[in-house]
Formats: structure tokens, sequence, C-alpha cells
């Protein structure tokens, strides 16, 4: 089971880096860059993540440079929220929380990250994905919480 598990997940990463790609290069997203971390996404979306980012860093600016010195993909995805090793697709549902409901999603791709990076291969192979999911979702509402993030938005990692 674990050998299927591994050849998938080496099959299945590569391709949806490339669909990621190809989505922030067809002509219709444009880009933000700070530091590694990248932005794909129509103009108004850019905007919202440039002041996102300028928000969080006066919020919290070790986290901030945490995740600009991380190599992380977000990108507009309007219909759900899409998360796969360094790569995030921003839904509408946190788009319409402007600023705050992009940053919360900035934070979610950062406990990801530190979570999965402290991990070997063999170990990501064996861990549970709901139980790491339950991980990344307490320490994203500790820290919505801690800055007074509106009650409806921390309730989006309740699960």
């Amino acid at each position: 089971m674990l050998v299927l598990k591994f050849i998938f997940r080496q099959v299945q990463l590569p391709i949806l880096r490339m669909v990621s790609k190809f989505r922030c290069r067809d002509g219709r997203y444009g880009r933000f860059q700070a530091g590694k971390c990248c932005f794909c996404g129509p103009p108004e979306f850019l905007r919202l993540c440039s002041n996102a980012m300028d928000v969080l860093s006066l919020m919290d600016r070790p986290l901030f440079e945490s995740v600009a010195g991380q190599k992380l993909m977000l990108w507009y995805e309007p219909q759900i929220l899409v998360v796969f090793d360094g790569h995030f697709g921003i839904s509408g549902k946190y788009v319409s929380w402007k600023e705050r409901g992009v940053i919360a999603c900035i934070v979610y791709a950062h406990f990801e990250g530190e979570l999965r990076s402290g991990l070997r291969l063999w170990q990501r192979l064996y861990e549970d994905t709901a139980v790491t999911r339950q991980k990344i979702h307490r320490a994203v509402r500790g820290w919505l919480e801690t800055h007074d993030f509106p009650r409806e938005l921390v309730a989006c990692f309740d699960n």
C-alpha cells in the first residue's frame, strides 16, 4: 500500500505543479513576488495580495519574513481552496474577506510548509493526512485568534 501511495504521489505532484504553473502563465494572470513567495492572479487579486503582505509584515514581522523566505506559489482559484506541496489556490471564499482572508491562507501555507519541511519522505508516506490537517488548522486558528481575526474567518479552520 505504501509503495502505491509513493508511486501515486511521485506521478501526481509533477502534474499538479505543471497545471498550476500553466494556470499562472496562460496570459490571463499576472504575477507578484514577495521574496521567494509568488502570487498569480488577476490584477485586483494581486493588489489584494500585495496589501495582505504589507499588513502581515506589520502584524507579525517574523512570520512575514518566514513566508517571504519560503518557495510558495499562491494563486487565485475561484471555486475551491487547493493545497499541495507548496502550491495554494486561494478560493473566492477567502478573497471575499479581502486582506484578512488572503492573510489566513498565507498563514495556512506557512504552517503547512513548516510542518511538512520537518518530515522525511518516509514520514510523509506514513502520516495521516487528516491528523496533519488538524495540526495545521490548530496552528492557523491560534495565530488568527491571537491577531484578533473575525470569529467567522477563524471558524473556517475548525475542521
